[in-house]
């Protein structure tokens, strides 16, 4: 999908922001991440709403619900990113 005519104020740092996600997860498309969807070939515009979608999450809950024992944050992006298949999923020790 295009970002043009997307609900963005064009130059604003949150369109800037989001297209810079795009791109990088576009580059890891094109360096062979493995990424599956039920719904046909990955694309990056959509990938980067779920990561963005997801990471707001994350931080919206951790400051709204601060008495939550929150699991590790970096673990829980480890777990994100590797589910989105952007990333190689983290080393396991044995």
């Amino acid at each position: 999908p295009s970002l043009d005519g997307d609900g963005f104020i064009n130059g604003s740092a949150g369109k800037n922001a989001f297209v810079v996600l795009v791109e990088m997860v576009q580059d890891c498309l094109d360096a062979g991440a493995q990424v599956s969807t039920a719904h046909g070939p990955p694309v990056a515009s959509y990938l980067a709403f779920q990561v963005w979608t997801w990471m707001h999450g994350m931080v919206d809950l951790r400051i709204t619900h601060p008495g939550l024992p929150w699991p590790d944050a970096d673990r829980m992006l480890d777990d994100v990113t590797a589910t989105l298949g952007l990333v190689p999923p983290p080393a396991r020790l044995l």
